[in-house]
């Protein structure tokens, strides 16, 4: 599957299937399936089972974790305390929130500029596969996003001062 961003086709199968994810749940049953599942989609999984541990998990392995998925209600911290500290430490990390309700409880009290994903339980192969290509897509994008806006705040007006005519005025990349 491809993906257009930007005039630039983006292969899907090199972003996603591959990686360490972080898993925060605490129903055993529904982690210990999660994990299955995400393993067949060729993920590492590294599992929590409440939102301390969660947090504790990714302190220790923050530079590996490419993805999280946390439930949305767990004993401890729950997941919009664990998306919030994980959005301190790494804003860009793509953070999914899986909820077995219908609505979700309080609303959705995320006010930044990237709202999380919630993944409505109970869910099916398909449909993880598609949230995560989905979450990991739109952080490449953003990714390509800010690495096109650095490049344009390095460009600078510079003006060359010499005795004959100036020919190198204009835009210079730093």
């Amino acid at each position: 599957m491809h993906y257009a961003h930007r005039n630039q086709a983006v292969n899907i199968s090199a972003i996603a299937g591959w990686g360490t994810l972080l898993l925060a749940e605490d129903d055993a049953g529904v982690r210990n399936l999660t994990r299955t599942m995400l393993e067949m989609l060729g993920y590492d999984v590294l599992t929590a089972w409440d939102g301390a541990e969660a947090l504790e998990i990714f302190e220790t392995y923050a530079h590996l974790i490419r993805l999280v998925i946390s439930d949305l209600e767990m004993p401890g911290f729950n997941g919009w305390e664990v998306l919030a500290a994980i959005r301190r430490r790494s804003p860009d990390l793509p953070v999914i929130l899986a909820s077995g309700y219908n609505e979700i409880p309080g609303g959705l009290p995320w006010c930044d500029d990237r709202p999380p994903i919630v993944l409505a339980k109970p869910y099916t192969l398909d449909t993880v596969k598609h949230v995560l290509e989905t979450a990991l897509v739109e952080t490449f994008k953003l990714s390509l996003d800010r690495k096109q806006s650095e490049a344009d705040n390095a460009t600078c007006s510079c003006k060359i001062i010499s005795d004959g005519p100036n020919l190198y005025e204009g835009q210079i990349k730093e």
